[in-house]
């Protein structure tokens, strides 16, 4: 499969995470979030082939946690792909463990709403969860998620067809 690596700059991602903020205040889907609140820290979120795929932002409003998003790459550059106005990001509440038990400190992605640290033998540990999964099982998961939800994307992009109607104008007798 494709080891698939974000184009996008850091940048460009937490452009896109401060629009949204901005949507989330204005619409009212965010009521914890205001015109006050930032992003105070950031991870970027690796593949199991270690490639940047996205990146988890936290946010603050009045120097209070309020949240995170969660942005990744599935072919169309940064878009939403989780968040939480009432939960710190999973990489400042587990900040100890992942200083213990992960080998390079980074966060992988492509479980959802989960992220993985990788230890010393290879191996991934689920955050949140008692669960640790071979790095055949991590690439499987992968593939299954991450890398098809790309690939349905991309077919259903070539599928979209624009249809131009041509008209014959009529002769004058």
């Amino acid at each position: 499969p494709e080891t698939f690596e974000t184009e996008y700059t850091r940048l460009q991602y937490l452009s896109e995470a401060y629009r949204m903020i901005d949507e989330g205040v204005k619409s009212g889907g965010a009521p914890h979030w205001s015109d006050s609140s930032v992003i105070y820290d950031e991870r970027p979120i690796y593949s199991c082939y270690d490639k940047i795929i996205g990146y988890t932002f936290a946010i603050s409003t009045d120097d209070e946690p309020t949240g995170y998003l969660q942005l990744m790459d599935y072919g169309n550059g940064p878009e939403f792909s989780q968040s939480s106005t009432l939960y710190t990001p999973d990489f400042l509440t587990n900040a100890d463990f992942i200083e213990e038990k992960s080998v390079d400190g980074k966060l992988y992605g492509g479980l959802g709403m989960y992220n993985l640290i990788k230890t010393e033998s290879g191996n991934y540990i689920v955050l949140g969860w008692d669960e640790t999964l071979t790095t055949t099982e991590c690439q499987q998961v992968y593939e299954e998620t991450f890398y098809r939800l790309r690939e349905t994307r991309s077919e259903q992009a070539s599928e979209q067809v624009t249809t131009v109607t041509v008209t014959q104008a009529e002769e004058s007798a």
